[in-house]
């Protein structure tokens, strides 16, 4: 018998905006039609609807070291790293980087990384085979080990390094210079490092004879191929190990004819070091064979097996006794792999063994016309280096091993060896003429597909990875104007891993799980521009004044019942702590004394989070001043904040109290209020805890003066609710650890937010004749709109015209 070397040919081959000259301001333009009938009232429409849903881009920002991407731009940046690779030489010199698309998993990790980062880095890679040149430039610059077992002695260049050849498929780094001198190319982990294990091989020629059970079993002596193995599988150095082992060597024999107790009783020791035991086995990467065509004699194999040597060559209808040991032994199904080779085309090689009863545990690549590193004989000379084409499922095995590498370096070390393997088997490509199994086992190898989400992507709550959770695409927080970026400000850097349905870890920009208002929707700002004029009670309720200012007009005492729907906010987004009502439901009990009630509720508003409100006022003094106090309970939102998925449910309620006071300074009306809340929140089932009572503001300041009887012109200065002081914290799951479990970070943040809104509005209104109606004009600027320090002043400029029909 002899040890083969698993090649078979060579070829040698030597929004608008204004700006100014210091900033630019975000312009909107907002133009109003409103008509209303006989008596007024008006002013209303569509609703604001606040139900719980997910911020629709928010789970789409994976992160980057150029920062949060969406998916489409996610996809433009992958396409083109993806372009630079292929125009350069080292990637299209070797046409098996393409078919696995290495260029696809390259760039995922340069985009993760950062520019220039090479796959594969930090991780060494295995190999036993002939023995390695350890000065070929296509090494340079990376650590190459080499170990000589079994009497083997260092390769002096009189023959061609196999073991050269197959390492550089997996590694080779090779310089540009080098490159074109010689069309080398680059290996598919080429940041990686490199042990070789070097022991004595054999050509393997002549007639293909199966190797007996008696030269199994004397092979089976634990001082050779079991001392080989646990060489291997104990290396270590500067705390790495090996992962991932290529053997593109093997001994001749068609697995199909040896039986599970045939190798037990003879080959168990090897079996044994094979399997290993722990956790994180190594991987070994088998060469199937190049069999398939060799000349043979059917008195050569075993009875019931001749038929596989059919017409003078072999049918190797499944990979040699090493590469597919797993069909037999059960023990070797998670950390044993075969490797068949295709063409360029895509179909296997000729030579190749195929698949067959080994076909959970094979997997096709490239090995025809794959241009290697040389270390050999060439012109007459001895110990010549270049690079060369050479064929054979020697050169497909260290696709598969320097693939498992890269998928090692994407993941960031955190699935095990085994759950790597189950990953390459349930990525690669089993379309078209890869459904084949006999023939290509699990498919063609694709390293994209490899990095990429498997099904839905989950957030997980619990402490493993298997205590599933919830979908990432139905995780997100809306949160109102009031947080401002307290919250987002402090997820900014933070990422959060989800895990795909094989459990492999993907990661994402936290804050982009959250959106911000940084300031009313066009929707609510037209609503209360076209508003009707009025601030008085309707259907004796009392309107919320704050940011209108009007206190002109309070029917206190009213011994009548008043019902009615009502917006509780002109100005939905802004205005007071009444604005986290939106539109509701109303009752108004009659007056006893010098305290007005009003009770406020939506629940017959299915498009709104269910909200309900109290609110005194009273008015001491006779004097123009009131003073206002309530209570307003959010029980599917906070501060007219949404959550869904992961965030869990939030409610809270608030408690405020405020003073608003108006008086006539010459023809102006001049007006003024403020208001102070605390609010109380409820967080369940959510990564985010609030720790503290939440302390809120806002104010504002009203000038209005009737210029004639038809023109009217105010001046208003509001801060919408803000949060003054509060205290959160959030855990989030990070990553994870080999065995499954979740790794997660806890942060605390204080949600004070970074700036204060202040809106600046002019307006101008003129009453149409016969009072049919008015014409409306306004501009406003926003300073630090969503109370966001960051977030450059807004000017809108607002036109309407309401008509009584």
């Amino acid at each position: 018998f002899s040890i083969s070397s698993m090649c078979h040919q060579f070829i040698h081959n030597c929004p608008i905006f204004c700006a100014n000259s210091t900033r630019v301001i975000p312009l909107i333009i907002l133009m109003g039609l409103t008509l209303y009938g006989c008596g007024g009232g008006g002013g209303g429409g569509a609703s604001n609807k606040t139900t719980p849903t997910p911020p629709s881009d928010a789970p789409s920002c994976i992160s980057t070291t150029e920062g949060c991407l969406t998916p489409s731009q996610y996809r433009n940046r992958i396409n083109a790293i993806k372009r630079t690779h292929e125009n350069q030489p080292g990637f299209s010199n070797q046409w098996g980087l393409g078919k696995i698309k290495a260029n696809a998993a390259w760039a995922k990790i340069e985009l993760k990384n950062g520019t220039g980062t090479a796959p594969g880095s930090g991780i060494t890679l295995g190999a036993i085979d002939s023995g390695i040149d350890t000065g070929h430039p296509v090494f340079s610059g990376k650590t190459v080990t080499e170990k000589f077992l079994q009497n083997a002695t260092d390769e002096d260049g009189s023959s061609m390094s196999h073991g050269t050849s197959v390492a550089s498929v997996m590694v080779a780094n090779p310089s540009q210079s080098f490159i074109s001198q010689t069309n080398g190319a680059r290996g598919v982990a080429w940041g990686a490092d490199i042990t070789m294990f070097a022991i004595p091989t054999g050509s393997g020629s002549g007639n293909y004879k199966p190797i007996p059970l008696a030269s199994l079993n004397y092979l089976n002596e634990s001082s050779r191929w079991p001392a080989i193995i646990n060489e291997v599988t104990g290396w270590s150095n500067g705390g790495r190990s090996l992962d991932f082992v290529n053997v593109s060597l093997g001994f001749r024999g068609l697995i199909d004819m040896y039986s599970t107790s045939d190798l037990n009783a003879n080959f168990n020791n090897v079996i044994n070091a094979i399997a290993q035991s722990g956790s994180n086995r190594t991987v070994f990467v088998w060469a199937a064979g190049n069999s398939h065509g060799d000349p043979c004699d059917a008195s050569d194999f075993p009875t019931g097996y001749k038929h596989l040597c059919s017409n003078g060559t072999v049918n190797a209808v499944s990979p040699d006794i090493m590469a597919g040991l797993p069909a037999r032994i059960s023990a070797l199904r998670t950390n044993h792999i075969a490797v068949v080779a295709i063409k360029s085309d895509g179909e296997i090689a000729s030579f190749s063994n195929r698949c067959g009863i080994a076909a959970d545990w094979c997997i096709a690549a490239p090995g025809t016309a794959i241009r290697v590193a040389f270390f050999g004989p060439f012109g007459g000379q001895d110990a010549q280096r270049g690079s060369l084409s050479g064929s054979g499922t020697s050169y497909a095995a260290p696709h598969v091993t320097g693939g498992l590498a890269v998928m090692k370096h994407f993941f960031r070390s955190q699935l095990s060896n085994v759950a790597l393997v189950n990953r390459l088997y349930a990525t690669a490509n089993k379309s078209g003429r890869y459904s084949n199994r006999d023939i290509y086992g699990q498919g063609l190898m694709d390293l994209d597909a490899a990095v990429s989400p498997i099904g839905f992507t989950y957030i997980v709550s619990g402490n493993q990875v298997s205590d599933g959770g919830v979908k990432l695409n139905d995780t997100g927080l809306s949160l109102g104007t009031a947080f401002g970026d307290g919250l987002s400000a402090s997820m900014a850097n933070d990422e959060i891993v989800v895990f795909d349905e094989l459990g492999a870890p993907f990661w994402y920009s936290f804050d982009r799980l959250t959106d911000n208002r940084n300031s009313p929707s066009i929707q609510s700002r037209l609503r209360k521009f076209m508003s009707p004029t009025s601030n008085n009670r309707e259907f004796n309720l009392f309107r919320p004044v704050l940011g209108s200012l009007s206190t002109e007009s309070y029917n206190f005492g009213s011994e009548r019942l008043s019902v009615g729907l009502m917006e509780a906010s002109g100005f939905v987004d802004d205005g007071g702590h009444l604005s986290l009502l939106g539109q509701v439901f109303a009752i108004n009990p009659p007056g006893t004394g010098p305290v007005d009630v009003s009770l406020f509720s939506n629940e017959m508003k299915s498009d709104q989070a269910r909200v309900a409100g109290m609110e005194f006022v009273t008015r001491p003094f006779k004097k123009p001043i009131v003073f206002r106090s309530g209570v307003v309970s959010e029980r599917q939102s906070l501060l007219r904040s949404s959550a869904a998925g992961a965030f869990g449910r939030i409610s809270g309620n608030t408690i405020f109290a405020g003073l608003e006071g108006s008086l006539k300074v010459g023809s102006w009306h001049l007006g003024a209020g403020g208001e102070i809340g605390t609010v109380m929140a409820e967080v369940q089932d959510s990564l985010l805890t609030i720790r503290s009572p939440l302390a809120t503001s806002a104010f504002a300041l009203r000038a209005e003066k009737k210029l004639d009887e038809h023109d009217t012109i105010t001046f208003v200065l509001s801060q919408p609710v803000r949060i003054e002081s509060g205290h959160a914290e959030y855990t989030v799951p990070i990553g994870r650890t080999t065995e499954g479990d979740v790794l997660k970070a806890t942060k605390s943040v204080d949600l004070e937010p970074s700036g204060r809104q202040i809106d600046v509005v002019a307006q101008w209104r003129r009453n149409l004749p016969s009072d049919s109606g008015d014409f409306r004009l306004a501009t406003g600027l926003s300073f630090h709109p969503g109370h966001r320090a960051n977030v450059e002043p807004e000017l809108s400029v607002l036109a309407g015209w309401r008509v009584r029909f």
